[in-house]
């Protein structure tokens, strides 16, 4: 069985509440992978709101000006 670690703020992490990923068809679990929690969410979204200006940066439209 495979298991997925969270990927958050540029590296992959784990938490302490598992998470079973199950096939609807069949009922069998066949990863798991971790829940964020509120202290990992938070990080999460200060990453996000610092990445935010550089990806503006990045825009194609604003590249295009002539």
């Amino acid at each position: 069985m495979n298991d997925y670690t969270i990927y958050c703020a540029g590296e992959f992490v784990s938490t302490k509440q598992k998470l079973k990923v199950t096939n609807k068809y069949t009922g069998k679990t066949y990863a798991t992978t971790y829940l964020a929690d509120q202290q990992l969410l938070d990080k999460a979204v200060k990453a996000a709101q610092k990445a935010k200006h550089t990806c503006a940066d990045l825009s194609l439209m604003k590249n295009l000006k002539r």
